[in-house]
């Protein structure tokens, strides 16, 4: 009887949250990307940032932008958001930060990957910052999983 409260608490729990499905029986093509911030020099937005594509891709100006992001508590806070270019993909794994030190950046509190479904539902991929995280010089790599084609 347990057992059925807790599967219908998780089945409430993401119909709620709106957690998109991933057919994870499928294979799926990984490819890397990484984000290069600088330390800002105003503590009020984030310094720049340059995005890599592939293992060995030459890094260009990421396109940034800061918003207001509504969270759960009906509070808003500013993040500085990246395209991270795995348009299509449907999944991600953060693999690391550097400095793995760095205090301020902590997933899911300070930073994390978001998903936004576009125009023809294609998903869109985005590296979020927020406080003194926006702030610091960081590199965050993830990696961006493809719904393969074979």
């Amino acid at each position: 009887m347990c057992f059925l409260y807790i599967l219908l608490f998780s089945c409430l729990y993401l119909a709620a949250h709106g957690q998109i499905p991933v057919d994870y029986g499928k294979t799926v093509e990984w490819e890397r990307r990484t984000l290069y911030c600088d330390s800002t020099h105003d503590q009020i937005n984030s310094g720049l940032c340059w995005l890599t594509v592939g293992k060995d891709g030459q890094p260009k100006p990421a396109r940034c932008n800061k918003e207001l992001a509504r969270l759960e508590n009906n509070q808003e806070e500013v993040r500085f958001t990246c395209d991270i270019e795995c348009d299509g993909a449907d999944r991600d794994s953060v693999v690391s930060k550097y400095p793995n030190s760095n205090r301020h950046c902590i997933r899911f509190w300070s930073y994390n990957t978001q998903r936004v479904d576009e125009i023809y539902g294609k998903p869109k991929w985005y590296i979020w910052r927020n406080g003194l995280c926006a702030m610091d010089r960081i590199s965050l790599e993830v990696h961006c999983g493809f719904p393969s084609t074979t």
